[in-house]
């Protein structure tokens, strides 16, 4: 559909890809394991050397993914499936990611960068009554694109509001 995600592990490929998919739009997700490890700074350096050599081929970036799951987090942060995320999870989240961009924009190079905010796992954001976007909103708003992770049930009409694939489109 004109569109992809690569992982920074991956930028090798974006020569080709761009070549072959000249008006797509690529996104390159910079990946860390365990994201509550690393300081913002540090990482912030780290992406804006992957964005400057992947500048030629797109302008789009974001630094983590699914930063609401204790999976990317080594446990430390976010829903696992007998713990619901906290308030005190997306605050860490929201000042991981605005700590992570002011440092970037300072970095050489990435003042074209089109950044966009992590996409969260489906499905967390309301746990416990906690709105975890509008906790976000503030980190999410310094960003160009907030991204979003959408997984349609196939089996669904296509139209089905909240889980068919016309989801993609709203």
């Amino acid at each position: 559909n004109g569109c992809a995600t690569v992982l920074h592990l991956q930028m090798g490929v974006l020569p080709r890809l761009r070549e072959r998919c000249p008006d797509a739009l690529i996104l390159v997700r910079c990946y860390l394991p365990n994201w509550a490890v690393v300081s913002p700074e540090s990482w912030a350096v780290e992406c804006a050397a992957i964005y400057r050599w992947c500048k030629p081929f797109t302008r789009h970036i974001t630094f983590a993914n699914e930063q609401d799951l204790a999976a990317e987090s080594g446990g430390a942060v976010g829903a696992t499936e007998t713990r619901p995320i906290s308030r005190e999870d997306y605050e860490r989240i929201a000042w991981f990611n605005g700590k992570l961009l002011k440092h970037f924009r300072r970095q050489d190079g990435t003042a074209d960068a089109i950044t966009h905010f992590p996409a969260l796992s489906g499905g967390h954001q309301a746990d416990d009554g906690i709105l975890g976007y509008e906790i976000l909103r503030p980190t999410i708003d310094l960003y160009d694109i907030l991204d979003v992770h959408l997984y349609p049930n196939l089996d669904k009409p296509i139209d089905d509001t909240w889980e068919g694939a016309a989801r993609i489109d709203r």
